[in-house]
């Protein structure tokens, strides 16, 4: 356990206020927050029954990553992990850095979420 040692100068009501700062402090309760521009997190969507589109529409312009362009408001597992997952939503501007392991090839990676019945997105905020 670490303790802080008080000083002849520092009040109790100092060392007091100086153990509560810390990098966590402004997080929410839970140890969540929302990610900022260029953090990277992970999606898990199941596909179920198979019939159950994404829900999203991408761009691959640049043959590494999906850039989300839009994501469909009236069905898509995107749209239930967003409704399930407030603190992690995937947003418009997203970029899709990887499925399923298979990251830097965009032909191979829409093939992937295609074909597998579980995904494993790893995006990073736009």
């Amino acid at each position: 356990c670490a303790r802080k040692i008080m000083s002849d100068t520092q009040s109790p009501h100092s060392v007091a206020s100086s153990l509560f700062d810390s990098p966590r402090k402004a997080e929410p309760a839970g140890g969540f927050r929302a990610q900022r521009t260029g953090d990277t997190f992970k999606v898990f969507l199941s596909k179920g029954n198979g019939s159950v589109p994404l829900g999203i529409d991408v761009n691959f312009a640049d043959k590494r990553t999906l850039m989300v362009v839009s994501i469909h408001v009236a069905e898509g597992m995107v749209l239930a992990w967003n409704q399930q997952n407030p603190d992690m939503q995937v947003q418009v501007g997203d970029r899709i850095l990887a499925v399923n392991g298979v990251q830097d090839n965009t032909e191979l990676m829409i093939a992937a979420c295609k074909a597998a019945p579980q995904l494993e997105l790893v995006l990073m905020r736009a």
